[in-house]
Parts: C-alpha cells; sequence; structure tokens
C-alpha cells in the first residue's frame, strides 16, 4: 500500500464539533487498519476527551491508534494507553505562571494526561468535551500549587479564558519564556499553551521517525489554522473541503467532506490505490 500512515485533525475534519463519527468513516478507517495501515487523529484536545470518544459506540472497535493530544504535547497508543511522546511544561515555568494568573485575576485550566485542574469559580460548562468527572477543581491557586508540588504532576496544556486581559499575559510570556510556548486561539474564544517542544509538526516528524517512514508514504488532513503545523513538513497535505482558505491554499488535494464523509472518500481512494 503506497501510504502506510494517515494522521488526520479531529473536529470539523473527522466530526462536525459535538457530534459522533458516522459509521461510514468508522468502517473505513477499520478497512485501512485491517490492511496495515496506520491511523492517527491529531487533535488540541486533551487524552480524556479522546478517550471517552474511542470508547464510544463502534469507536471501540477499532485497533491501538496513535492520538495526538494538546496539539502534539502528547502522544498516547490507545488501547494500551502508552505514552510513546511527552512534551509536557516545565513544572518551576507551571508555578510562576499560577502566580501570575492569581495577581492578575486571569481565569486558566491546567490540563494533564487525565483530568484538567482549575478553580472552582472559573466556569467551563461551555466547552462540553471538558466534562465534569475529569476536573479536579480548588478553591484557591495555592491549593493548585500544592497540588502540583505533592503529586509531581506534568502538565501539557495551559488553557486561559480571559482574550481582554491576553496582551498582558504575551507582554508577560514575551519577556519571560519567549521560546518556551506555542500558542493557539480556540475558535470558542479561549487561548490554549503547549510547550514549544510539541505541536503537530513535531508529532509528525516524530511518528515519520517512530514508525520508520518516508514523507511519501504520509498523509495529513485537516481543516484549520491550527493544522499549519501538522501541514508544514509533510509532503501529502489532504485539506477537507470545508477547510479554511490558509489550509486550501497550503494543501495538495482537496477532499469532499459532505456530511463529514471525507475520511470515508479518502480511505476508500487510497484503498482503491489512487495517487493523490
Amino acid at each position: 500500500m503506497r501510504y502506510k500512515l494517515i494522521i488526520s485533525d479531529y473536529g470539523e475534519t473527522i466530526v462536525h464539533t459535538g457530534e459522533d463519527i458516522h459509521n461510514e468513516n468508522i468502517k473505513a478507517i477499520k478497512d485501512y487498519q485491517n490492511k496495515c495501515g496506520l491511523f492517527s487523529i491529531a487533535t488540541g484536545r486533551e487524552w480524556s476527551s479522546i478517550k471517552r470518544k474511542l470508547n464510544k459506540n463502534d469507536m471501540i472497535t477499532l485497533a491501538s491508534m496513535p492520538i495526538i493530544c494538546c496539539y502534539g504535547s502528547l502522544i498516547v497508543i490507545s488501547k494500551e494507553e502508552r505514552v510513546i511522546f511527552d512534551k509536557s511544561i516545565n513544572l518551576d515555568i507551571i508555578i510562576d505562571l499560577v502566580h501570575f494568573f492569581s495577581t492578575n485575576n486571569i481565569p486558566y485550566s491546567l490540563v494533564t494526561m487525565h483530568k484538567t485542574l482549575l478553580r472552582s469559580n472559573v466556569d467551563v460548562s461551555c466547552y462540553v468535551w471538558k466534562q465534569y468527572d475529569n476536573q479536579v477543581k480548588f478553591n484557591s491557586d495555592e491549593e493548585i500549587l500544592n497540588y502540583l508540588k505533592s503529586e509531581n504532576t506534568k502538565i501539557y496544556k495551559i488553557d486561559v479564558y480571559s482574550l481582554d486581559l491576553l496582551i498582558k499575559l504575551n507582554n508577560y510570556l514575551n519577556k519571560k519564556y519567549s521560546v518556551t510556548f506555542k500558542q493557539y486561539t480556540n475558535k470558542l474564544g479561549f487561548v490554549e499553551f503547549v510547550s514549544a517542544e510539541g505541536g503537530k509538526e513535531s508529532a509528525y516528524t516524530f511518528l515519520k521517525e517512530y514508525y520508520v517512514l518516508d514523507h511519501e508514504e504520509i498523509i495529513v488532513v485537516g481543516d484549520s489554522p491550527n493544522d499549519v503545523g501538522l501541514f508544514k513538513n509533510a509532503l501529502n497535505k489532504v485539506a477537507v473541503s470545508n477547510a479554511v482558505e490558509e489550509i486550501l491554499a497550503t494543501s495538495t488535494y482537496i477532499i469532499d467532506n459532505k456530511d463529514y464523509l471525507g475520511i470515508n472518500r479518502l480511505i476508500n481512494k487510497v484503498l482503491e490505490g489512487e495517487v493523490l
């Protein structure tokens, strides 16, 4: 088979945000896996969110796959929950930023592999993937700091829920940590920070080397500005038809994503031997 690894963005690429993946897409992924193809999901979401999706309906029947979480700061082999790529944020920097957030009344949350840590007065109910069962709430920033120190917790993503204070935060980050973070703006109105050693481009390079593949054997699929990193080092760059212009313009192939069945259509073309 010409293409041995497909790395696809999740929301608005494989599935419309908030909905379940169509059975046609699941079947196509399974067919691809049965032909020894490797399928990977690349997302900004935390592992706990994607894990819920993988354990739902027919998704649970898929073979184990590498899941790129938190914009490429963490890669987990799904069935075993085995971490193969880990670019957590330095704990001393996290502690310093929690002090900064506290001093400037900036609402935030810290994402671990399994949990989201946040103050009890920070409301994230509108972000449906951040389910209550995966939240650890604290009465103060000091409690969060004590938890981080005592549990030796790894933080993979910082979510900041105040766009009004973003300039102040970025000024602070540029002054103290100018090359420490990659920043992503979520379309739902908050900003996400991960380690500069992460990012979807780093995840792409890691998986290429981990599975000993050539660029020609890998397809990446995306739709939004947050997928620019995924496209950066790839040779075969597939944009879904509903992608933003920035992704459409840099793609090498566009797949019809009507009814969010683009992955089904793409895999069928791959299995039929079509050259993209």
